[in-house]
């Protein structure tokens, strides 16, 4: 009987191949880890950059929001501007058309349709509030520091005053008035928040916010 003997350190051909696929088993599964790790990095760090934006459109439109009602409670009367006779002293030119700034582009006319055409719907009839811009600009103008994004502020007069004017403040004649504020601002990425505030005047000219909510 003949018997194959292997010199000592020498191995056969099917151990040499098993090897080989082995390797380059341990290599697929390393790359594929790899590409998975590569995977959650890019994520993470696109779902912390759209928060940061976030954050930041939210404490805008607040900010527009405040300086809003700091506006209006310096004003005698709220007729003028529910008719947008009276507008913010933050403006960035006329109160309509597209605007570039602070690195996104806003379409003034679009969004103050989009408002009215939500606001035609409600069951008030001529008491539904008809949105008129206040305050329109960049961020980096409200806030006097450098910062993308943009904000927008409206307003309308308070549809349960059934004056069937939307562009006259009719609690005015009892002293206790009511308007509504819409703010929207805008961050890069299509990141939007919008705030809405209802305020109302008491004697003697005190402006105070009887309402106040977040809108992702």
């Amino acid at each position: 009987m003949t018997r194959l003997v292997v010199p000592v350190g020498v191995r056969c051909a099917d151990e040499q191949g098993s090897a080989l696929v082995l390797a380059m088993a341990a290599g697929a599964l390393l790359a594929a880890l790899g590409s998975a790790l590569v995977l959650i990095g890019v994520t993470e760090t696109a779902v912390a950059a759209s928060y940061v934006r976030g954050s930041q459109a939210s404490y805008l439109a607040e900010a527009a929001v405040a300086r809003a009602v700091v506006e209006l409670d310096t004003l005698s009367s709220w007729n003028d501007v529910l008719a947008g006779r009276t507008v913010s002293s933050f403006g960035d030119g006329l109160p309509e058309g597209v605007r570039v700034g602070g690195g996104v582009t806003v379409d003034l006319s679009a969004l103050t349709l989009a408002l009215n055409r939500s606001a035609a719907a409600r069951p008030f009839g001529l008491n539904n509030p008809r949105w008129r811009l206040l305050a329109w600009g960049p961020a980096e103008a409200l806030v006097g520091i450098a910062m993308a994004g943009y904000v927008t502020v409206w307003v309308a007069d308070d549809p349960e005053e059934q004056d069937n004017d939307p562009s006259i403040d009719g609690g005015a004649q009892r002293g206790r008035g009511v308007v509504l504020l819409t703010a929207q601002a805008f961050s890069p990425g299509g990141v939007r928040r919008t705030v809405e505030v209802a305020v109302r005047r008491e004697p003697p000219f005190t402006t105070r916010i009887l309402a106040w909510r977040a809108v992702r």
